[in-house]
Formats: structure tokens, C-alpha cells, sequence
């Protein structure tokens, strides 16, 4: 629509009434603020087709002639994109009331936050070498300017150390990419979160948990850059719940959602270096998750990817055919594949092979085959298109995902029982972005390391009595 708008053919779109808000601001970060639309009841994505014609017909038809017909306004002749202008704020008051005053300000996810302070913003620029003003990237939907000053501030709301800013600069580039379409997963219905995985010595330094309970609360590096990645988009991006964030359910994993890769207990090369990286250095990857199942593995490398087959499908079943599928392996499950002498190739392969659904069971594909070629070709690629419209009239299965190596194979979690899980997206890829560190790293790691391991150097029994 912006486009055609833009080459001055009259369009009008069409938007659930939910979402007005939405379609305003989207209008108006793509330089169009007086694109016309008609408003319906009619949910998005419905493909019944007598309530789409009785839609049409009762609320739609004559409001759309009307505003195709009804003459320009002179500001709909000319639209100006003014850009957003932040201005600094200054409160006093308690934790509380400063909590308080960014909360009613939609400034935090909800949880409690650290004040940033000039002199707190200032300590957490010294984790980066480069200048406060500059300017990182910016950040969707509305393309405000995610500078490094901003970033600091964020991270400090969320309670991170000066250390993790490197890596938080390199998150919001990864975010940005086309490849992670943050255009759709940050303001979709699917209720997409990242899921970033650190590699490299920099889990170290920062004592990221990548052993027992890498997923869970408890490790102040984990929780807290993956929040601040979050606050990083809601305060630059400004994809507010309900107004842009359209998630229908949402996702806990929105809060925080970071891990490190276990590359000592894996017996392939580290995701990183698999990607592209150089050996020893470090990196973040990102994905936007959609769901999560977890599993058993079996006693053999076949048992425990037919499992994770199953478990993929399942997912695929309410998920875009054509994006990643993460596969997060235990220590115990990668014993199995080591003993067995099974390659990350192996089980990509084997796993392509195995999950597969059939045409009719896709809800995508019934969702949007009716539409025509095209459609399908913009929501599941033109490799699934072409599977798709092949099959016609035909039970084949098709594979859940374009190819082999959209399986992500990750080493993560403790030693014990080999449980593993699989994670599925939608719109976009797996992006992965190098670690960029300051030239005084190691006396910053130094500095700060004493608060990073302090809540684990207790010994069972001094803990006995704490």
C-alpha cells in the first residue's frame, strides 16, 4: 500500500478493528500518516468465506467507494515524515515513584527497574568503546534511534554490568537484520521472543549459564541481557502490547530468553564457527521463537531423533513451513552422538528426512493456497510454494523446513539425563552477529567479575548457614 501511495495510486486498506492503533503508527513511520483504511470485524486471517462476503458486503463495500471517491485533503496531498524527537526527562522520588513514573510512561516490561541515573548510564558506557552518540541502528516499527547511550540505559533499567554492552550492541544489530524480520515477529499476532545464544570465551567473562538450568532464572548475566534486548526494543522500537505488539497469547520468553552454548561438552564446532566466525572469538546469535517442546531423548542416535522429529512436526503444525527449527541437545544426548560418530550434518539430514507433514495438515497452506501462488510465495517461500502447489491432489509429505541446514544444532544444559527440546519460528531466520570488545577487556572483566561469581562461591556447608 505505501508504495503504491507513494506512486500516487489511490489505495484504501482494510483493518480489524482491533488494530487501528496500530495501522496509525505503521502509516505513519512509513511516511504515509494519511493513508485511508476501512475498519471491520471481520478477524484477521479469516478464511470462511460467507462471513468474508457477508463482511464485505454489510460493513465494508460502500465505506471503501467512499473514502477511493472522497477528494484529498491538502495534508493527504503532501505528507511530511516529521522524525520522532526524544527528549530527556528528569524525576526525583523514591524507587517507587521513579518506578512508578516509568511505568505509567510504558517505559519497562512490567518488573521492577534500576533508575539510570547520569552516573549509572555513565559506568555502563564504559563498557564499549565507542562514542555515546553513536548510532547503533534503528529499531521497528517506529525506526527511533537505538544510539549507544540508549542502549546503556536500558541496560542499566535491567540491571546488567558495564560487560554486557558489547554484547547488547551486537543483539540490536542481529535484531535489525532483514534475515530476523523484526518487522513482522516484533508486532505479530505469533507472539514471537528472541532466543539469543552466546558462543565464545565471552560466556566466561560474563559467567552466562550454559550448564543445569541455562534456561531458567538465577544467573544475573542471562536474565538481565536478554531483558535489556527487550527494553532495548520496547523503548526505541515502541512495540507496545495491544497497540503495536499484537501477540494474541504473548510469550514469557519476551521477558528474557538467553543462553549460552555448552561447547565443552559438545563434540561439533561451536555455532559461531559453524556461521561463519573465527575460532576463539565470540558471538551472539538470535532467533525468533515461537514455542518450545521439550523431550526425552532415546538410547541411540536414531530413538532420540525420532523423537525430536515428532516434536518438530507437532510445532510445524501451528508454525510457517520454511524458518528455523532449534534443536537444543544435551550433554548426555551429544555422548550418544559422539559415541555414534553422528556430525551436525548427520543429524540435520536425518532430521530433514523425518519431519515431514502432509500438505492438507499445514494450516498455513490451507490458509493461503485458496488466495493463489503468490500468497503463499510471500508467507512460506517460494521453495515451499513450489512443494506446495506440486502436490496437488497428493498425500507426499513435505519437509517442515526449506532444508537441512534449518536445523539449528545447539549443545546446551547440564549432565544428567539426556533431555533435549526443540524450538520452532515463523517469519525469519537464525542471524548471528560477532562480539565486538573494548581494548581494556580483560581489566573490565577483572573489575567486575568478583560481582558476577559472588553468589557462587559459597560451599554447601557455609550455605547451611546463611
Amino acid at each position: 500500500m505505501v508504495t503504491m501511495e507513494k506512486q500516487g495510486i489511490p489505495v484504501v486498506g482494510i483493518a480489524n478493528e482491533h488494530f487501528e492503533s496500530d495501522w496509525k503508527i505503521a502509516a505513519r513511520t512509513k511516511g504515509v500518516p494519511g493513508t485511508r483504511y476501512v475498519l471491520t470485524s471481520l478477524p484477521s486471517n479469516c478464511v470462511q468465506v460467507d462471513r468474508c462476503e457477508a463482511a464485505a458486503e454489510e460493513e465494508m463495500f460502500d465505506k471503501l467507494v467512499e473514502a477511493l471517491t472522497r477528494p484529498l485533503t491538502e495534508e493527504e496531498k503532501g505528507p511530511v515524515l516529521e522524525e520522532l524527537k526524544v527528549e530527556r526527562v528528569a524525576c526525583t522520588g523514591t524507587l517507587q515513584e521513579v518506578n512508578q513514573y516509568f511505568y505509567e510512561r510504558e517505559m519497562t516490561d512490567g518488573l521492577p527497574i534500576i533508575p539510570p541515573t547520569e552516573a549509572a548510564v555513565q559506568e555502563m558506557l564504559t563498557g564499549t568503546d565507542l562514542p555515546p552518540d553513536y548510532l547503533v541502528t534503528k529499531i521497528l516499527p517506529e525506526m527511533r534511534k537505538a544510539t549507544v547511550e540508549k542502549i546503556a540505559i536500558n541496560a542499566v533499567m535491567a540491571g546488567c554490568l558495564p560487560t554486557y554492552m558489547p554484547v547488547l550492541i551486537a543483539a540490536a544489530e542481529a535484531a535489525m537484520d532483514p534475515d530476523f524480520h523484526l518487522v513482522e515477529t516484533g508486532v505479530s499476532t505469533g507472539s514471537y521472543a528472541p532466543l539469543m545464544i552466546i558462543n565464545g570465551p565471552i560466556r566466561n567473562d560474563l559467567n552466562i549459564n550454559y550448564k543445569h538450568g541455562a534456561l531458567s532464572p538465577g544467573r544475573r548475566a542471562n536474565a538481565t541481557i536478554g531483558r535489556a534486548l527487550r527494553l532495548i526494543l520496547l523503548n526505541t522500537g515502541r512495540a507496545l502490547p495491544g497497540i503495536q505488539d499484537m501477540g494474541i497469547l504473548g510469550s514469557p520468553g519476551k521477558y528474557t530468553q538467553c543462553v549460552g552454548e555448552h561447547e565443552e561438552a559438545s563434540p561439533w564446532e561451536p555455532l559461531h564457527v559453524q556461521r561463519g566466525c573465527a575460532p576463539g572469538s565470540s558471538a551472539v546469535s538470535m532467533v525468533p521463537i515461537t514455542g518450545r517442546v521439550a523431550i526425552l531423548g532415546g538410547d541411540d542416535p536414531q530413538n532420540t531423533l525420532r523423537i525430536a522429529a515428532q516434536a518438530a512436526v507437532v510445532r510445524a503444525n501451528s508454525d510457517y513451513l520454511g524458518s528455523n527449527i532449534v534443536f537444543f541437545v544435551s550433554p548426555a544426548s551429544c555422548d550418544i552422538f559422539r559415541d555414534a560418530k553422528w556430525s551436525k550434518k548427520d543429524i540435520q539430514n536425518h532430521l530433514y528426512e523425518h519431519a515431514r507433514i502432509l500438505p492438507t495438515s499445514f494450516w498455513g497452506a490451507r490458509l493461503y493456497k485458496p488466495t493463489g501462488r503468490r500468497n503463499v510465495e510471500f508467507f512460506l517461500g517460494k521453495e515451499m510454494a513450489q512443494w506446495i502447489f506440486k502436490q496437488e491432489g497428493t498425500d507426499m509429505p513435505l519437509p517442515i523446513v526449506t532444508g537441512p541446514d534449518k536445523f539449528v544444532v545447539v549443545c546446551v544444559g547440564g549432565h544428567g539425563m539426556n533431555q533435549n527440546a526443540i524450538f520452532t519460528c515463523g517469519h525469519g531466520t537464525l542471524v548471528t552477529r560477532e562480539i565486538k570488545l573494548p581494548r581494556d577487556w580483560e581489566a573490565l572483566v577483572a573489575k567486575y567479575k568478583a560481582r558476577e561469581i559472588e553468589r557462587f562461591r559459597y560451599t554447601a556447608k557455609e550455605r547451611k548457614y546463611q
